[in-house]
């Protein structure tokens, strides 16, 4: 989880009031789901987001009251820190920048990286993560595999 700065939780908690519409201290996914496009979701996600509510509900009320509501910004930031993360390290490999990684840079970088993985694991994990068989890693497919390793 994230920690929130005072400054943080102060504007969640006027966003929280402003799309409380009833205001009844409570939030349902209905009111949720527009706060986190407000505060850079992506719409795509909504799945996601169902999840990441339906674990945070710990009442199973369907409505999040504050504090659970922190819990749910608190994890989609973790996961845009995350994708922020991914985002400047394929950037970094791409270094022609036609938006794929070849594999001999890729297999160089995670052998020098982590000691741990023998080429064999970094040969496997490449392979199976060109999943559209084209030779090169899509940046889709480069967060698929740090999602599933």
């Amino acid at each position: 989880m994230v920690n929130l700065t005072e400054d943080e939780i102060d504007y969640l908690n006027k966003l929280f009031n402003e799309y409380d519409v009833d205001r009844n201290g409570y939030l349902t996914l209905t009111e949720v789901v527009p706060i986190l496009m407000t505060l850079g979701d992506d719409p795509n996600r909504e799945d996601e987001i169902r999840q990441i509510f339906i674990n945070s509900d710990f009442d199973g009320s369907g409505q999040l009251d504050f504090p659970e509501f922190l819990m749910v910004v608190s994890k989609r930031w973790s996961q845009f820190n995350i994708d922020s993360e991914l985002k400047e390290a394929f950037s970094a490999l791409d270094k022609n920048k036609k938006g794929h990684i070849n594999f001999s840079e890729l297999r160089h970088v995670l052998l020098n990286t982590d000691k741990k993985l023998t080429e064999n694991e970094v040969d496997k994990m490449i392979t199976e993560a060109d999943t559209d068989g084209d030779g090169a890693i899509s940046f889709e497919e480069f967060v698929a595999m740090f999602q599933q390793n």
